[in-house]
């Protein structure tokens, strides 16, 4: 097994054993020192859910889920914000949506111009 499948296979053994679903191809972010858990596929379906892990209190809560369900999804925090962009839901997706964990809410925002799945993105 290599070193990419040996982390993905450890993030699934993390999150269906605390917080009690299957769920591979999330999205993960860190943002305001809470990791995010953003769609994902559990086998049958393609997720909408949001999961939030909070270390300080080894607790798991659920935030406001997706607008679209997603798989493969990437995800990018930046300026108080987390941007789940493209995926995969049966189709390939070009959407992209924009979390306020202000308000527990996620927007649309602009398009991207080509549908895009399993890529990665980052803010420098």
């Amino acid at each position: 097994m290599n070193h990419y499948n040996t982390c993905k296979l450890v993030i699934y053994i993390f999150l269906k054993y605390s917080t009690g679903k299957a769920r591979s191809v999330a999205g993960v972010a860190s943002l305001g020192g809470l990791l995010y858990v953003i769609g994902g596929f559990d086998g049958n379906k393609y997720l909408s859910d949001v999961d939030v892990y909070d270390p300080q209190t080894n607790s798991w809560t659920s935030a406001c889920p997706l607008n679209e369900q997603r798989s493969a999804v990437s995800v990018a925090a930046m300026k108080g914000r987390i941007f789940a962009i493209g995926g995969f839901n049966g189709q390939f997706l070009s959407s992209v949506e924009v979390y306020d964990p202000e308000i527990n809410q996620w927007s649309y925002v602009h398009n991207m111009s080509i549908p895009r799945v399993h890529f990665g993105a980052t803010v420098v």
